[in-house]
């Protein structure tokens, strides 16, 4: 299985996974999570997200998602992409992380699939839902 990364601003990572937990009923296992801060030197961050990805990778692999690319915590992540099957994926949401929780078993380039499909997917603009507006007053 795919262990899962979280690389995020503050504590938004853990957020995400209370949430998720939540929604499908059980805490998943095998996912780390790295709280960065705003002002995190890339030298301190490097070395804590590398013990963190070593400790989750059992052999398939590690997916780091990042909250948002091009931020020093999401640059300092892509130092590790293609290094004993380090993948990395920016732009997390609740749908990307679902889907990230349920297609670990695939191997790494389906998962990334699944998961980018996921976050653009969990993308709506409401006001064109058809029953957008019965539910608004």
């Amino acid at each position: 299985m795919i262990s899962l990364m979280l690389l995020t601003y503050g504590e938004t990572g853990s957020q995400m996974i209370e949430a998720t937990s939540h929604v499908l009923g059980y805490s998943p296992e095998q996912v780390g999570v790295l709280p960065a801060t705003y002002n995190e030197a890339p030298e301190i961050l490097a070395p804590r997200l590398e013990s963190i990805i070593t400790s989750l990778n059992s052999g398939d692999g590690v997916l780091i998602l990042t909250d948002l690319y091009g931020t020093t915590h999401s640059n300092v992540a892509s130092r590790f992409i293609d290094s004993n099957n380090i993948e990395m994926v920016a732009g997390l949401n609740m749908a990307m992380l679902i889907r990230a929780l349920a297609y670990r078993n695939e191997n790494m380039a389906d998962l990334i699939k699944k998961v980018s499909d996921g976050g653009h997917d969990g993308i709506r603009l409401c006001s064109k839902l058809d029953n957008y507006k019965t539910l608004v007053p």
